[in-house]
């Protein structure tokens, strides 16, 4: 069976370098406690603790604000100190649509690398809609604003990608389920994943990153 390591010995493509990165946030336990208490009043004991686990577990975790924010800083640095200015470009993977429209208002306030955001149309049963989850209406309008401006998603999609292979922004893209097959972008040298994926999708994701260019001798795969 031909594998990666036979690929990269015929020099089809160039190897992967990998990076777990720690994010190290502060927590203000204090206000997150009396809130946990107040929208958990009416339930049992048990009921609490299992409210407790479920948005304590990493999944909720890399959704928050303090994650997020942490993780922009951090990429952004990163992304400044090794990749700006040698013509690469990145992919962000985050864990689901609306928390990737957090990535992009906050990488474009610290304004130190220029991004865009590729998704699909927003989905009415997308979400929990519980008290810990904010309304899907900003990736909604996120979408509309993209409709008033492309017409349609094709052209959307079409804009976004043909800027990222051929121009000099946006330097990074970030995405959710798109682009992590099939995309071959040369210029993409480093994935930042924010997100658990697994078996057949972390393969073809990391592959995105894998394709000959000049001056191009491998691909980066930060994890967080």
């Amino acid at each position: 069976m031909y594998s990666i390591k036979d690929a990269v010995a015929d020099k089809a493509v160039v190897p992967l370098l990998y990076e777990g990165r720690h994010n190290i946030m502060r927590v203000n336990e204090k206000p997150l406690d009396n809130y946990f208490d107040l929208v958990s009043e009416d339930l049992t004991e048990y009921g609490k603790a299992n409210l407790k686990r479920k948005f304590s577990a990493k999944n909720k975790i890399v959704q928050s604000l303090n994650f997020i924010e942490s993780t922009a800083w951090d990429i952004s640095k990163h992304f400044v100190d090794t990749i700006q200015g040698t013509g690469f470009k990145g992919q962000l993977v985050a864990p689901n649509k609306l928390t990737a429209l957090r990535y992009r208002d906050i990488l474009k306030e610290i304004g130190k690398v220029s991004v865009e955001l590729l998704i699909s149309a927003p989905d009415s049963r997308e979400g929990d809609n519980n008290v810990f989850e904010e309304s899907d209406d900003k990736v909604k309008a996120f979408w509309k604003a993209m409709m008033d401006k492309y017409n349609t998603a094709d052209n959307y999609d079409k804009s976004i990608i043909n800027a990222f292979k051929k121009q000099d922004q946006p330097e990074i893209i970030i995405v959710v389920d798109k682009l992590l097959t099939g995309f071959d972008a040369p210029v993409n040298r480093v994935l930042y994943l924010t997100r658990n994926l697994k078996e057949h999708t972390l393969l073809q994701a990391i592959a995105r990153v894998n394709r000959l260019a000049e001056g191009k001798d491998y691909g980066l795969i930060i994890y967080y």
